[in-house]
């Protein structure tokens, strides 16, 4: 394996778990080779995590790239800070009208790591409840009366902005279009989200859905934006730190059997495979298609955006996939050709799905 990548799992293994570090891979490194490991950790959206082992090692970087990562990783913290504080404040008026803040992805999943500010999070990803049922329109309306304006032109969530906050307010957890298995799934994510128990994080208005709930979500997020754009080993890392944290809390048995119910098994095996290569860096564990999986996550590919609103977005997916069937065929339950026919259907003949 390629010894920026042994060097960079190296740190991140010491920064998330306290495993011994190898300083045999950082001995001798070059400024060229410093930069590297900070422009793939960078690119691979752990740059922080990895500054955080730096303290432990003898040797280190030059001092300008140094402050470069410095700068970068109190950026990253300063930035989360921020949009959890504009997310407290937006459950804070949700929660005025009755209205219930469920957070998906970034906020909820950074709760799993050592120090969830120096996880990297985009937007807010949020499922808003009231008495029982959806309250995604609800949900509009309240920010609408704030003065704030709401995008409604995709069919599963709006958007807006709110206090610097790019805020995405769920009508689906998933892409349903066209497929009678992602509505399926979509039917037990949200019966989970309005009958299970959630966790509140820390004095807010924010929950956190259930570990059953996260469990499936997380592997079908991720297994769907590796489909059609590609992961990074965030990801991977956010799954192996929820698997850490829910490890005996989490009815492992039926998530397996959730998972190959709705065609997610293969995917979430090679997950497991290196979230444990991650943790141990023992490569052994490591089967073909993981290793496929591994190449691809590490490559240098440019991902498309996934919200393909336009017909000219779609097309673009679909080139995409066609460049990468062998992704379908491992770990998809449907062909890549079956899912371009989805895909046709859906944006043509279920503008507006219905479960």
């Amino acid at each position: 394996m390629d010894v920026t990548i042994c060097r960079l799992l190296s740190l991140l293994r010491h920064s998330l778990f306290g495993n011994q570090l190898d300083h045999s891979l950082f001995s001798s490194m070059t400024e060229a080779e410093w930069r590297k490991l900070f422009d793939v950790s960078q690119r691979q959206g752990v740059a922080a995590f990895v500054f955080m082992a730096l303290n432990d090692l003898a040797l280190k970087p030059s001092r300008p790239l140094l402050l470069k990562w410095i700068s970068l990783s109190l950026f990253i913290e300063k930035n989360y800070k921020a949009q959890k504080k504009a997310a407290t404040m937006l459950a804070k008026d949700f929660a005025k009208e009755g209205i219930r803040t469920l957070v998906l992805k970034g906020l909820a999943v950074s709760q799993c790591y050592p120090n969830p500010y120096y996880r990297q999070c985009g937007d807010a990803d949020i499922f808003l409840i009231k008495g029982g049922k959806s309250a995604f329109e609800d949900g509009n309306l309240t920010i609408e009366s704030l003065g704030i304006a709401v995008d409604r032109s995709y069919y599963k969530n709006s958007s807006f902005s709110f206090k610097g906050l790019h805020v995405e307010n769920h009508h689906f957890c998933t892409q349903v279009r066209g497929s009678k298995t992602a509505k399926k799934l979509e039917k037990y994510l949200e019966y989970m989200l309005f009958s299970e128990p959630t966790e509140m994080i820390d004095n807010t208005d924010l929950e956190c859905p259930s570990a059953m709930f996260n469990a499936l979500f997380l592997t079908e997020h991720a297994k769907n934006h590796f489909l059609r754009e590609g992961i990074s080993l965030r990801h991977i890392c956010d799954w192996m730190m929820f698997r850490h944290k829910y490890a005996d809390a989490l009815d492992w048995k039926a998530f397996e059997d959730d998972s190959k119910k709705f065609g997610l098994w293969p995917f979430a095996q090679s997950m497991n495979h290196l979230a444990d290569f991650i943790i141990r860096g023992d490569e052994k564990v490591l089967n073909k298609n993981d290793r496929m999986l591994l190449n691809d996550i590490l490559s240098d590919h440019i991902s498309t955006s996934s919200q393909a609103f336009s017909l000219a977005g779609r097309w673009v997916l679909i080139k995409e996939a066609l460049k990468v069937g062998w992704k379908y065929r491992i770990f998809s339950e449907v062909s890549m050709l079956k899912w371009l026919w989805q895909s046709c259907v859906g944006y043509f003949f279920d503008k507006k799905p219905k479960l």
